[in-house]
């Protein structure tokens, strides 16, 4: 099962968004019953910024969602694993999202990028 959730994160934030429990609550309770062997939860970013800084912010990204995801008893911490990829999987290129960085609509178009992805492989 994967869940490629660009809605949990916000912008150049390593925050949930509010909401982003529904959809993880949603994709946990479609794993009850099931034996988790591995859980992999990946960040990601924009391509803005230094690869440094990327780096760092996918990382959060990760660890953000894989702390919601085994809060309170949800998933075993103990099998899951928390990288960021940076930037270099950025779903939008030069070409997009252009005009003012700060602007609302230009936020929004890198809105894909900058997400964490859940890679569950189980067994029922």
């Amino acid at each position: 099962m994967c869940l490629a959730a660009e809605t949990l994160l916000g912008f150049d934030r390593a925050e949930l968004r509010p909401g982003a429990n529904v959809s993880l609550d949603r994709f946990v309770r479609d794993l009850k019953g099931a034996t988790l062997d591995s859980t992999n939860v990946i960040g990601h970013t924009d391509r803005l910024g230094s690869a440094t800084y990327n780096q760092k912010l996918s990382q959060q990204h990760a660890a953000a969602v894989k702390n919601y995801a085994t809060g309170n008893g949800r998933i075993e911490s103990s099998n899951v694993t928390a990288t960021g990829k940076g930037k270099l999987t950025s779903l939008t290129n030069g070409s997009e999202c252009r005009g003012n960085k700060s602007s609302i609509k230009f936020i929004a178009c890198l809105q894909p990028d900058c997400r964490a992805d859940l890679d569950v492989t189980a067994t029922r």
